[in-house]
């Protein structure tokens, strides 16, 4: 079986992103949308709708709830077009209204059904990238696995790593969506890349 162990990125999915859309194109599609234009927000659909889902996906777990909530997200985006800030790109729009209904979804699946006992984790916050990455790297992780481990973190964790390290967002465009600082963010992707890390060796541990 051949392994992939690049960067989590390529680990999760290759296909999770789509080309960059012009940013100029994306304001003049938003303003005829809120002039009317219901077709002009097809294209942003077209170009999002992918990374979008694949986000989602990573987060909830489940293809058909990812699906659900990628059209309820775009469904909303367009409800409340008229109100976009320009100011921000679509997509770090979009991707913010997606996180927040993932949020929602979570905190519904909780309510609805006790969930299992995380693993005890061990946080060291002296966890750096590099040395996140390459631990990773020599654990040799197949993409099913890490999938499966990824499910095991908190959603708050789960969230950063697949902000971070999946969609590789850069920490200003994690600001935006998250409304934390900078410097809080950065201690908080290094305790829940840690906790994924000894989630994964636990999970190859019991896994021989």
């Amino acid at each position: 079986m051949e392994i992939e162990c690049v960067t989590l990125s390529k680990v999760i999915d290759e296909d999770g992103k789509s080309e960059i859309l012009d940013r100029e194109e994306e304001e003049k599609l938003i303003m005829m949308c809120q002039n009317g234009n219901r077709d002009a927000f097809r294209p942003l659909v077209e170009k999002h709708s992918k990374p979008i889902f694949v986000f989602i996906l990573r987060l909830v777990g489940n293809k058909e709830d990812a699906k659900e909530i990628a059209q309820e997200s775009f469904a909303r985006a367009f409800k409340n077009i008229i109100h976009f800030n320009f100011g921000y790109r679509f997509s770090t729009w979009i991707y913010s209204i997606a996180l927040n209904l993932c949020r929602d979804h979570v905190k519904k699946k909780q309510r609805e059904k006790n969930t299992a006992e995380f693993f005890a984790l061990y946080q060291n916050q002296n966890c750096k990238y590099n040395e996140w990455i390459e631990d990773v790297v020599d654990l040799q992780i197949e993409k099913e696995m890490l999938k499966s481990c990824l499910m095991l973190l908190k959603f708050k964790d789960r969230e950063l790593i697949v902000l971070k390290d999946i969609m590789e967002m850069s920490y200003q465009e994690m600001k935006k969506l998250t409304n934390s600082n900078i410097p809080v963010l950065k201690m908080r992707v290094m305790r829940a890349r840690r906790k994924l890390l000894n989630i994964i060796k636990k999970y190859k541990g019991e896994n021989k």
